[in-house]
């Protein structure tokens, strides 16, 4: 499943639909059309805005298209990927990263070659952060899926929403109740673990950049039909993008995604 890069209060505000819609078929409509823009949005910029645990074959020391990677959990080197290495025995570089690491570099003892195969299980993604939202109030076992959470859930918490408790990723499926929320162990790869009381429980916020983009694709397609949303739209507060049915995002869409958000074809330079 694509993340949901836009929930639904931040699609309402964006939008301009009316605070009080309350519209179950309206809502996950629309949801499903920031899921189909998420979905494009990838494909289109060929990575993922989001965060997931994965592993990655490759063919040689340039990691950047085959995924964003922000940590490496294990990697493995040559052509039967036996020899287990671990830091300091390799090092992901830019050394000065506040982007994705681009590539990997032999450290003494031995030789990385242009030939060498790379096997790297880690956490992948491009942008975004985690913010945290509370500090666990009840202990978690490996598999439990309801989590007791303070104050008002739904003034904090949403559907679609990716958590990050240690190293664990969950996806929140629903609200049970003022203080109760459900939610899917192991997302996007990670593996459920126990956590203790007080540890912290954070939100995952895709790059801002991102987050408008999926709007105004759900904006484009949503001005099509009869909804909740309506008229033309503007990517960047210029002059408004005449829409029509059948056709695809426009072109002005398409090339802003270039703009910092589309992987590169070759890699970069350090």
């Amino acid at each position: 499943m694509t993340t949901h890069y836009v929930l639904w209060t931040e699609l309402k505000t964006r939008l301009g639909i009316d605070p009080d819609l309350d519209s179950t078929n309206d809502e996950q409509r629309l949801l499903d059309v920031t899921e189909q823009a998420g979905a494009w949005l990838e494909q289109q910029c060929n990575r993922r805005f989001d965060r997931y645990v994965d592993v990655r074959l490759f063919k040689n020391k340039w990691l950047n298209n085959g995924g964003d990677l922000l940590t490496s959990i294990e990697l493995l080197l040559d052509a039967d990927l036996i020899e287990l290495l671990t830091d300091p025995g390799y090092t992901l570089e830019p050394l000065n990263a506040d982007r994705a690491f681009s590539t990997v570099t032999a450290d003494d003892g031995w030789t990385l070659n242009d030939d060498d195969l790379i096997e790297i299980d880690g956490v992948w993604g491009w942008g975004g952060e985690f913010k945290q939202v509370e500090l666990l109030t009840a202990a978690l076992d490996a598999t439990e899926t309801s989590i007791l959470v303070v104050a008002t859930a739904a003034e904090k918490y949403e559907t679609f929403m990716t958590l990050r408790i240690d190293d664990e990723l969950l996806l929140v499926t629903a609200i049970l109740d003022t203080t109760h929320i459900t939610v899917e162990r192991g997302h996007n790869g990670s593996t459920g673990a126990i956590h203790a009381i007080g540890a912290a429980n954070r939100k995952f916020v895709a790059d801002t950049m991102v987050r408008l983009e999926v709007t105004d694709y759900v904006r484009w397609h949503e001005s099509k039909s009869s909804s909740p949303v309506s008229g033309s739209w503007s990517p960047f507060g210029n002059e408004s993008v005449p829409t029509a049915k059948g056709i695809g995002p426009p072109d002005v869409l398409f090339n802003a995604l270039h703009q910092g958000l589309k992987r590169s074809a070759r890699p970069l330079a350090l």
